[in-house]
């Protein structure tokens, strides 16, 4: 049995990052997005990390893409980490969710590149 997506909130040099792991589906993709909703309400910046993801379909990067329209608005950047060579990544590069958010390797990138981005401002 394959686990369902948790989310783990961290903060890194002042950055939120939204952890998920496990998968994400049909099954819980309304979920996942209201809590990711929820925790980046607010932020400047906000690092979704999918590094621990091990399966999304097509519910999961609608999500994604909802989550980067609801977010916009209120001029929160969004960042997300998928490494290389993942499934994962390669869904998102397949999906070409490059054009709706920027995505990253590392968490220290990421995290970098939020930080650099709120000193902009």
């Amino acid at each position: 049995m394959t686990e369902l997506a948790r989310l783990e909130v961290e903060e890194h040099r002042g950055i939120v990052v939204l952890r998920l792991l496990g998968e994400i589906d049909l099954s819980n993709a309304e979920d996942i997005e209201a809590a990711l909703i929820s925790a980046a309400a607010g932020q400047a910046s906000v690092v979704i990390d999918l590094s621990d993801l091990t399966y999304i379909d097509s519910a999961g990067l609608a999500m994604l893409q909802r989550v980067s329209q609801r977010l916009e608005p209120s001029g929160c950047r969004l960042c997300v980490v998928a490494r290389e060579g993942s499934l994962v990544r390669r869904v998102l590069d397949s999906s070409r969710m490059d054009a709706v958010f920027s995505m990253f390797e590392d968490l220290a990138e990421a995290v970098a590149s939020c930080a650099a981005a709120q000193v902009d401002v």
